[in-house]
């Protein structure tokens, strides 16, 4: 996961060509899985990839039980033994049965004592708290984790727990049985890891309440918690809280930086009539982050309509598939407003925040194409909002062809150009997009020459019709790689 950190260096273990997967059973044997052979996802014959089983040396595993036949306390017994997989079979194996009292007993006595190891103790809190997974289990089941999210070595587990109880309910979209309380405390514990367990845990049981106790971890200096408590209260679409968070006088900047986040995933009318007054002056200290946290909210996600997607996706972000909402006409409105505040020095930057939401806009637009004359920065905004237009307007094109520096430019951007000048169906452009291919070219960018190359020129019908054009550029210097292109 993202907290892990990496103690020793990978060491090989099992070398075969191109490992997809691996397993181990209950007798210490590995599995796995090769896929040698041509790549391909269709049916390439018998002998196409393979599985090998591999044995440790001068080792002789106890004779593997029948895990049915065993009574519960034999079961539980396997817990403290070497195997985690035959621990899991006897963990599910008492789940399917049906509940004892004195299996009860003897889990909680594990899960309690200290002098067993930790994964031990898990083993046996899990095994109860499974059972809670029905709403009706749920009640006996906080009953028996309660005394134990104390416990500093099972606390972050318990958290854990808790979540995944009364799923029945949040099937049904309801919030879930995890007691409020508990998972309140724990979001604000002093340990990192139970807090994000706490707040991952309230999430998926939908309980608003906790929401005050995770804005607490907004801009914590752990970058997970910090992440895993945006996303969280974004989720929950905890407003109150978080704009509590972002308005707050004494609010350090990683905390506002952290409750703008989880506000620009909140697509909420109280959330836009928060941020709105915001913007109306540049002076106020919030205006640029409340200006992008509107520029986020324009768009949302479009509900799937269980169409498949392709085999392309589009990487631009910030949603794969965007519409706007019944705010968004109030957002453009007030973003333009601002826009309108802003002087000739500072326009370019704001330009960009509705670039990468791609937010068009005519009015921005031609205010984009009026300052990308004067502002290369701007060239890579100007052509991500040119690419997606079917008529894009020629005073924008023309400023791309101008562009100075190409061979200074991200392969990438280059490659967005080449598209939005052969839009433009003029042969005019052809000496820009001939010079842009050869910048990437000169980077060694194969990434975006492909693209550039084959997609915009090879398999252009249009440049077919300039055959003139070509053949003046053809006339330079052989030597030249604009001529040899």
């Amino acid at each position: 996961g993202a907290g892990f950190v990496e103690t020793a260096k990978p060491e090989r273990f099992i070398e075969v060509p191109r490992p997809t997967d691996a397993d181990v059973d209950g007798m210490s044997r590995v599995y796995q899985a090769s896929w040698k052979g041509p790549s391909s996802f269709k049916w390439a014959g018998a002998e196409h990839g393979y599985v090998v089983q591999t044995r440790p040396k001068d080792f002789s595993p106890e004779e593997l039980p029948e895990f049915q036949k065993l009574t519960d306390p034999e079961l539980v017994q396997i817990f403290e033994g070497e195997s985690q997989v035959r621990a899991l079979a006897a963990q599910r194996v008492l789940l399917r049965r049906k509940q004892a009292a004195s299996t009860t007993a003897l889990l909680k006595t594990l899960a309690a004592d200290s002098s067993k190891t930790a994964r031990t103790r898990a083993l046996a809190l899990f095994t109860l708290s499974q059972r809670g997974i029905l709403s009706k289990n749920a009640p006996q089941v906080i009953e028996h984790l309660r005394p134990l999210a104390s416990d500093p070595t099972l606390s972050a587990l318990v958290m854990r727990a808790l979540g995944d109880l009364g799923l029945d309910l949040r099937t049904a979209g309801k919030p879930g049985s995890a007691p409020v309380d508990l998972l309140i405390a724990g979001a604000q514990s002093a340990d990192p890891r139970t807090r994000l367990e706490a707040i991952v845990a309230a999430t998926r049981q939908g309980l608003v309440e906790v929401a005050p106790a995770i804005s607490t971890s907004l801009g914590h200096h752990d970058a997970t918690l910090a992440h895993v408590a945006y996303r969280g209260l974004a989720q929950l679409g905890a407003h109150e809280p978080t704009l509590m968070v972002f308005t707050h006088k004494g609010s350090s900047a990683t905390q506002i930086r952290g409750s703008s986040l989880a506000l620009m995933r909140m697509h909420k009318k109280e959330v836009v009539d928060a941020i709105l007054p915001l913007i109306s002056d540049q002076k106020k200290p919030l205006f640029k982050t409340s200006f992008e946290i509107l520029a986020r909210l324009y768009h949302q996600e479009k509900a799937w309509d269980r169409k498949h997607w392709g085999g392309r996706p589009d990487t631009r972000g910030p949603y794969y598939e965007m519409v706007t909402w019944q705010q968004s006409e109030r957002i453009l409105t007030a973003l333009r407003e601002a826009l309108w505040k802003l002087s000739k020095d500072q326009v370019g930057e704001y330009l960009s925040l509705l670039g990468a939401n791609r937010i068009q806009d005519n009015e921005t637009l031609n205010s984009l194409i009026e300052s990308a004359k004067y502002d290369s920065s701007l060239i890579p905004v100007l052509s991500a909002q040119v690419s997606g237009l079917k008529a894009p307007p020629v005073n924008g094109l023309d400023v791309l062809a101008a562009a100075p520096a190409k061979n200074k430019m991200r392969g990438h951007d280059l490659t967005t150009i080449v598209k939005c000048l052969l839009n433009g169906k003029n042969p005019k452009y052809l000496g820009s997009i001939i010079d842009c291919i050869v910048a990437i070219e000169s980077q060694g960018n194969w990434t975006a020459l492909r693209p550039a190359k084959d997609l915009y020129l090879k398999n252009n019908g249009r440049i077919d019709a300039y055959h003139a054009e070509l053949a003046e550029i053809a006339k330079g210097d052989s030597k030249d790689r604009k001529t040899f292109w």
